[in-house]
C-alpha cells in the first residue's frame, strides 16, 4: 500500500478520504479514517444511503462528510438532516436559494 509512504513525499496536515474507489464497510472506513487522522470523508450518495450509520458516526469523530453530485435540493435536505457537511454539485446556486 502506497499511503504509509505518503506523509514522507506529501506532508498535508489535512487530508480527505474519498470512497469512490473503494468498497471497504462503514466499519473499515471509520477505522482507517481514525488510524490515519483524516479531517474529511467524500462519499457518492449511494453510500451516504447505504451506510446509514456512517455519517452520523462520523461526525461523532468530528469527521466531516461531503457528498457528490448532488444537484436536487430536496436530496441536498436530506442528505444535510442526516449529518453531512457539504456537497459536490453541478449547480450554481445553494439548496436554500
Amino acid at each position: 500500500m502506497f499511503f504509509h509512504k505518503l506523509p514522507f513525499l506529501y506532508p498535508f496536515p489535512n487530508k480527505i478520504y474519498s470512497l469512490n474507489k473503494t468498497s471497504a464497510s462503514a466499519e473499515s472506513v471509520v477505522e482507517f479514517v481514525k488510524d490515519k487522522h483524516f479531517i474529511t470523508v467524500a462519499m457518492p450518495v449511494s453510500r451516504a444511503f447505504f451506510n446509514s450509520n456512517l455519517i452520523p458516526t462520523l461526525n461523532k469523530l468530528g469527521v466531516k462528510s461531503y457528498v457528490y453530485t448532488v444537484n436536487s435540493r430536496p436530496v441536498m435536505q436530506l442528505l444535510y438532516n442526516f449529518g453531512v457537511h457539504g456537497f459536490y454539485t453541478d449547480r450554481e446556486e445553494s439548496p436554500e436559494e
